[in-house]
């Protein structure tokens, strides 16, 4: 039953890009005219086998689905998902496979601390930002970008493993937004739904869904 209704989803998705393509002939959505609504090849199941490999990481399933059902790139929020290769060299590969610290209800307060090497060492060197960079950013995948300092990420494992999380740059009481979706298809579903039904999605993902 669970493969059935994942097929489901993955149909589903399909035809709502056709949808929205439709929709916005003109490009007209943020982003849109860069991806088109268009996606890459699919990954084969080798490459994916070997990608998680190489890099000893397991990927969350719903966004294997993707990558391997639907395409390996392409069409997406913003200016739309990158492939598992540019994605992975827009994420540092120490921190790849290290523990997500980070947590929708992160405070202010932990946050001030966990970035502090960060924001207030001025005389830092490079080998301690890198490394305190990584603890921030550890334990995620670099997904796509919305553009100047702004990014998404995909948590890849602990309890929010799955998430889509949206960075900037290290802001003293500015924690990274958790999106509300529990996964990246219902995430990118969301998105498309949104499209299709003429959203104001300049900030996709930032509010709750049916805003």
């Amino acid at each position: 039953m669970l493969f059935w209704k994942k097929e489901t989803q993955l149909e589903q998705i399909k035809n709502k890009l056709e949808k929205a393509m439709r929709k916005d002939t003109a490009f007209l959505v943020f982003g849109a005219s860069s991806h088109k609504y268009r996606v890459d090849d699919k990954l084969t199941a080798k490459e994916l086998t070997e990608w998680q490999t190489k890099n000893q990481v397991t990927l969350p399933e719903p966004y294997t689905q993707f990558l391997t059902k639907v395409g390996n790139g392409g069409a997406g929020p913003y200016y739309g998902i990158y492939s598992l290769k540019k994605a992975t060299s827009y994420t540092d590969k120490n921190a790849l496979a290290t523990k997500c610290v980070l947590h929708p209800r992160m405070t202010k307060e932990e946050w001030n601390q966990l970035t502090e090497p960060l924001i207030s060492d001025e005389d830092i060197s490079d080998l301690k930002y890198d490394a305190a960079r990584n603890r921030v950013m550890g334990g995620m995948l670099c997904i796509g970008t919305q553009g100047c300092e702004y990014d998404m990420y995909l948590v890849l494992e602990g309890k929010h493993r799955g998430k889509i999380v949206y960075t900037s740059d290290f802001y003293p009481d500015h924690p990274f937004f958790f999106v509300y979706e529990d996964n990246f298809l219902d995430w990118y579903e969301r998105w498309l739904d949104e499209i299709i039904l003429d959203y104001d999605i300049a900030w996709f993902g930032s509010r709750m869904p049916g805003e």
